[in-house]
């Protein structure tokens, strides 16, 4: 899958209310996630005859830029090695003593 896919496919189950029923229903309309976000406004309302705030570019807009970030933080992320507090490592360390 490429990285922008990843991302139109966060932010499209990221929308508010978006369900299995009304995200087929857009996917079989539309033909993809990335299209819900590239669809014009007047478009996403005439196909869903509904007047629903999550059709504005703002909206639609904000949820891409959620995705995206969220999509730079876990590839960041994935590509670092866990760090273990050291607090964490002193609460278990007792009893992990006591079982050797």
């Amino acid at each position: 899958m490429e990285r922008a896919d990843l991302v139109y496919r966060m932010a499209f189950a990221s929308v508010r209310g978006m369900n299995r029923a009304l995200a087929d229903d857009l996917i079989a309309r539309l033909g993809s996630e990335r299209e819900f976000f590239e669809a014009s406004e007047t478009r996403l309302r005439y196909i869903t005859s509904s007047r629903s705030r999550i059709y504005t570019a703002d909206y639609r807009a904000a949820r891409l830029r959620d995705a995206e970030a969220e999509e730079r933080l876990l590839r960041l992320t994935a590509s670092r090695p866990s760090i273990i507090p050291m607090r964490s490592i002193r609460s278990v360390w007792p009893t992990a003593m006591t079982h050797l």
